[in-house]
Formats: C-alpha cells, sequence, structure tokens
C-alpha cells in the first residue's frame, strides 16, 4: 500500500510538473512574440529608408565624398536636408544617420548625409582635417544639392550634432542660400569655452582634486594656444615653449586622476596636423551666428557633459534678443549629450520623448510649401 501511495504521489508530482512546464512554455512565447514583433518595427521604420536610396559621391577641394541620397517615394521637387557630423569618424551607414534620415524623408525631404572624409569610403585624412575642410565639404554637399533638377535650391537646410554645431552657421554664411540650421546639441560658443567646460566635467569624473582642475584647465589653454602660435609659424614650435609645456604636462600627470584627461606630452610638429589643431581651438561661430538671418532651433540638454548647457542658453537668449533672431532653443533639463531616453539603455532611436518629432515638424514648418508647389 505504500508503494502504491509513493507511486501516486510520483505520478502526481510529473503531471503538476508538465503544466507548470507547459504553462511557462507559453508565458515565454507570450512575452517573446511582442518583443520581436517591437524589434521588427523598430528596425523596418528607423532603419530601412523610408525612400529611394541612390548612393553618390561628390568632389570637395581634391578628394570625393561618398554620401547617400535619400527621397520620398513621391513626386518632386523636394526641399532638402544635410546631415552634418558628430566628432570622430562618421559613416552614413551608422543607425544615428539612418535614424534621422527616416525622420526627414518621412517630412517631404530629400536627405543627404555622407561619410565623413578620412572614414568609410570617403577620401582624405580626417587626422589633419580642421574645420576648413570640414566646412568646404559641407558647403560642396550644398552646391552639390542646388544643382540637381529635383531639389528646390532655396530650400535646404542643415542638421548639425554635435561638433557641427559649431561650423553649421559658417556654411549657412557661405552658402548665402540655406533655409534653416537645426543644431543638437550643437555648441553655440567659442571652442575654447565649449572644451574646457567639457575638460572640468572629465576632471571631476576622475577624481582629480579641486585644487589640481584650475591648473589642468590653464595648461590646457596654454597648449591650445600653443597650436595656434606655432601652427603657421614653424620657427616658434622650436623655441622654449615647448620645453615648458611638456615640462608642466610630466608634473601634472603625477597629480591623482590627471593622467586620465592630461596627454603625456606634446604632439611633435607636423604642420598640416597644427594647422587643424588650431583651426579648432580658435574658433569662434558668433561671427557667423550673427550674419546669417535664417530660422535656427538649437536642442539643448541639462545634464551635458560636453556641452554648457546654461552658458549656451544664455549665449543664443543674447543673440535671440538684441539682434533678432529667429532662434528656438529646446531644452530637455535632464538628457545628457546624446539625448537618450534612458542613461542606462544608450541605444541610438530611444531618445528623449518627443525629439524626434520635434526636429521633423519644426524642419517642415520652416519650408515655403507654396513656393514649392509653384515650381511643380
Amino acid at each position: 500500500m505504500t508503494s502504491n501511495v509513493l507511486n501516486q504521489s510520483s505520478s502526481d508530482s510529473r503531471r503538476i510538473a508538465g503544466k507548470i512546464r507547459f504553462q511557462l512554455r507559453w508565458l515565454l512565447i507570450g512575452l517573446l512574440v511582442p518583443i520581436l514583433i517591437y524589434i521588427g518595427y523598430f528596425f523596418n521604420y528607423h532603419l530601412v529608408y523610408a525612400g529611394i536610396a541612390e548612393e553618390i559621391f561628390i568632389q570637395s577641394d581634391d578628394i570625393q565624398l561618398a554620401g547617400i541620397l535619400v527621397k520620398p517615394d513621391t513626386p518632386g521637387p523636394y526641399p532638402a536636408i544635410v546631415l552634418l557630423h558628430h566628432a570622430g569618424p562618421q559613416r552614413y551607414e551608422k543607425w544615428f544617420y539612418r535614424i534621422h534620415t527616416n525622420v526627414f524623408v518621412r517630412q517631404g525631404f530629400a536627405v543627404l548625409s555622407y561619410d565623413q572624409r578620412g572614414s568609410g569610403n570617403s577620401e582624405g585624412e580626417l587626422r589633419t582635417a580642421g574645420f576648413p575642410e570640414f566646412v568646404n565639404d559641407g558647403s560642396a554637399i550644398v552646391n552639390f544639392l542646388q544643382a540637381q533638377s529635383d531639389i528646390i535650391p532655396d530650400q535646404i537646410g542643415l542638421f548639425g550634432a554635435s561638433e557641427s554645431g559649431w561650423y553649421s552657421p559658417e556654411i549657412a554664411a557661405k552658402s548665402g542660400n540655406i533655409a534653416f540650421i537645426i543644431n543638437k546639441v550643437g555648441p553655440p560658443m567659442p571652442w575654447l569655452d565649449t572644451v574646457l567646460h567639457e575638460a572640468r566635467m572629465d576632471a571631476l569624473a576622475a577624481g582629480v582634486q579641486a585644487k589640481d582642475i584650475e591648473d589642468v584647465l590653464s595648461l590646457k589653454t596654454r597648449i591650445y594656444q600653443f597650436y595656434v602660435d606655432t601652427a603657421f609659424n614653424e620657427g616658434v614650435d622650436d623655441g622654449s615653449e615647448r620645453e615648458e609645456i611638456n615640462a608642466l604636462l610630466t608634473e601634472i600627470n603625477n597629480r591623482p586622476g590627471v593622467e586620465n584627461v592630461m596627454i603625456k606630452s606634446l604632439p611633435e610638429y607636423e604642420a598640416i596636423y597644427y594647422k587643424a589643431l588650431a583651426s579648432k581651438a580658435s574658433y569662434d561661430p558668433s561671427p557667423f551666428l550673427r550674419e546669417i538671418d535664417i530660422p535656427m532651433l538649437y536642442i539643448l540638454a541639462g545634464e551635458d557633459v560636453n556641452i554648457p548647457f546654461e552658458s549656451s542658453v544664455d549665449h543664443l537668449e543674447r543673440l535671440k534678443f538684441e539682434l533678432n533672431k529667429d532662434i528656438t532653443i529646446q531644452m530637455y533639463p535632464t538628457a545628457g549629450h546624446y539625448l537618450y531616453r534612458y542613461n542606462w539603455f544608450p541605444m541610438e532611436g530611444f531618445y528623449v520623448h518627443g525629439y524626434l518629432d520635434l526636429i521633423g515638424n519644426w524642419a517642415s514648418s520652416r519650408i515655403d510649401r507654396d513656393n514649392q508647389l509653384s515650381i511643380e
């Protein structure tokens, strides 16, 4: 009898375990199906081009830039937008550029993005490229678009992102025929002011002591001025300034945390490289911001460690009211530099709520639709 009871108990346990496995299996399927559906939606909506894509090559000075032009699948002519670059090697195939391309294509824009010079299939060398080269590249892209029969030549906008926010106003000034600018966390202040803010934030994060941070910033300022002084005067590089700076670098890098935020020594002199460094260290977008008279949208993040938030807002507000500039300032007080919705989930496409709708709708509202219809 005891054996029968044990057998019955074992059989009941197996049935219960089987039911649990069955229920867990369907629970897992129930969880996975919507996740897979969303992943499919995300890739199809954000990463598959929403229009007709054409790979192109554009001449800029003595190099060729590789790009892609995506047009709506409706009849033209179209307004257009040029997607400029973040710092560092950039390719138009990155999610960032695909996602932003689709936002604007769905608003009726043709969108041109391209590989940064020295990156991907674009020629040139990124290391020795400065802002003059980036401005020339952007201007070549604008000229290319203006020559296309199905692009409205006076309805081309610029989308700057981070670093390109500095020089997008210069491209607009050089062209003289840009419809608007959108700058996503693009700095409106001089390069040096912005980079010193970034250096301060990096030093704090690296645990550099408060009394040492000012020395770090002072030495960085001296280094950047050295690049400017020597860029067009090789003889200066042979003077005592290089030796003094390198001696200071050796000393300061022995302080706690500093080695994480400071170079070990000055790079060897190379004229073209120093000119590139100097073009950034001495750059100020203010003259171009004052010169151009077009709508601009600046999107700034309150927790940005790269761009000084409050100073940038103040700078833009002065331009807006003192010179009556058409500047819209959109602030996301709790967002970081990349405008990710969740700092713990840094993924392109998951931006702060409303950002993608904002840029698409704002750009669309700055286009002269009556002029577009008359051209058609």
